[in-house]
């Protein structure tokens, strides 16, 4: 995502532009890597904003945005999200899935308990101190299940991709925001899954 559109300068109407035509080396190595694994977790500042434009000015989509909040109007905007505009184009992440955002965006919020906005950019999901951890079920070849925690990654998006044989193998147990930190303009999400083991 362009910085333009970081800034709230993003055109009305503008779609998220296809990425540049790799070269065939490139293409070949990107699926090669993509290949390379079971299960893929996407964590990262990816910086998609929530997107309104059928409003005009900032203000109002300010004001719109806080509507759909206040309203838990989830689903009303995660169809105004960049993010997901570009996986239904095909321009990014395609093949991921997410699971379902049933929490206040995280970015851009005071350093206080709750979810207290700033003004100067319009609430969304961009960015923020995640955990993940991987619990594994048992198996004939592990005696115990397993909690992997990941390191901190700053990203409140929570992707994920498998082999098509093993799609459906990951299950996300939950995905939640904490309000209750204070530390930063962003409110840090975690997230669990259970993932069955592959056979060998």
């Amino acid at each position: 995502v362009g910085n333009r559109w970081l800034d709230g300068a993003r055109p009305r109407h503008a779609r998220l532009p296809a990425p540049p035509r790799a070269s065939p080396r490139r293409a070949t190595t990107h699926h090669a890597i993509v290949s390379e694994f079971d299960h893929i977790f996407w964590l990262g500042d990816l910086n998609y904003r929530l997107d309104l434009p059928y409003v005009g000015d900032h203000d109002t989509q300010h004001a719109e945005v806080r509507r759909m909040i206040d309203a838990k109007s989830w689903g009303e905007l995660h169809r105004h999200d960049q993010l997901f505009d570009a996986q239904e184009l095909g321009d990014a992440f395609t093949g991921f899935h997410e699971g379902a955002l049933t929490h206040e965006p995280t970015f851009k919020v005071e350093r206080k308990v709750g979810y207290h906005y700033k003004d100067q950019r319009v609430p969304s999901w961009c960015a923020a101190t995640a955990r993940i951890e991987v619990v594994t079920p048992p198996s004939p070849r592990i005696a115990h299940p397993a909690r992997i925690p990941a390191a901190p990654h700053r990203c409140d998006r929570v992707l994920w991709k498998s082999m098509p044989t093993l799609d459906g193998k990951v299950e996300q147990q939950w995905l939640r925001a904490y309000p209750g930190v204070t530390t930063s303009d962003h409110k840090p999400v975690g997230s669990v899954f259970h993932v069955a083991p592959t056979p060998q």
